[in-house]
Parts: structure tokens; C-alpha cells; sequence
């Protein structure tokens, strides 16, 4: 029986000189193993304080935060049940106000923040 290849998990950003038509990829802290690797649904969005905030998706609860500076994540245990993210699940983020805003996916209509 052959073993399914295991999906990427190290996140990366794409860094640009500014003025210079070429960029380097740099592979950056992955994400942590006590973590489900990114699925369907997963998305990054910048939540700014050189912060990321990421779902990981695949039916997954996980909401993680990555700091740019320390080059590290972190779980955020939010104070009510999270949702499980899915297909079609998309992440943004209002800098200005400090809000995350996230859809379900998965069919659902569910909006949250």
C-alpha cells in the first residue's frame, strides 16, 4: 500500500526588494506538529504588530497566531467554541480596529469575528 505524500506544512513568505523586479522565496518556522497540517479551507490573513493569523482548515478548529519577529506560532484559544473551518473557509483581517473576520466554508453561511 502505497503511503499518501504528506502536504507541505512550512508556511513561507514571498519578500521583494523594494524597486527590484525579482524575489526569493524563504522558508519560515512550520507550522507547529501538535497542529493538522493545512487542508481545503486553510488561510493566512495579516493582522498587523508583525503578526499573522492563520485556520488551518480540513475541519479543524485550529487558529493560529505567527509572529513575524520571533519567527514562531502560537494557538489562540478563543473564549467560546470556535468553528471547524472547511472548503470555501476564508480569513481577513480590519488592522484598524484589531478584528479577525472568518468564513465557515463548508456550505455554511456562518460569519464570525
Amino acid at each position: 500500500m502505497r503511503k499518501k505524500p504528506t502536504p507541505l506544512i512550512a508556511v513561507t513568505v514571498l519578500l521583494a526588494l523594494i524597486g527590484s523586479v525579482y524575489a526569493d522565496w524563504i522558508e519560515l518556522a512550520p507550522i507547529p506538529d501538535n497542529v493538522p497540517p493545512p487542508y481545503a479551507g486553510a488561510a493566512l490573513t495579516y493582522g498587523g504588530s508583525h503578526q499573522f493569523y492563520a485556520i488551518v482548515g480540513g475541519g479543524s478548529d485550529q487558529f493560529l497566531r505567527y509572529d513575524i519577529v520571533s519567527n514562531c506560532w502560537s494557538p489562540i484559544i478563543p473564549n467560546t467554541a470556535p468553528p471547524s473551518f472547511s472548503d470555501g473557509a476564508a480569513l481577513t483581517a480590519d488592522t484598524a480596529d484589531g478584528v479577525i473576520y472568518a468564513l465557515q466554508g463548508g456550505g455554511s453561511r456562518e460569519f464570525w469575528s
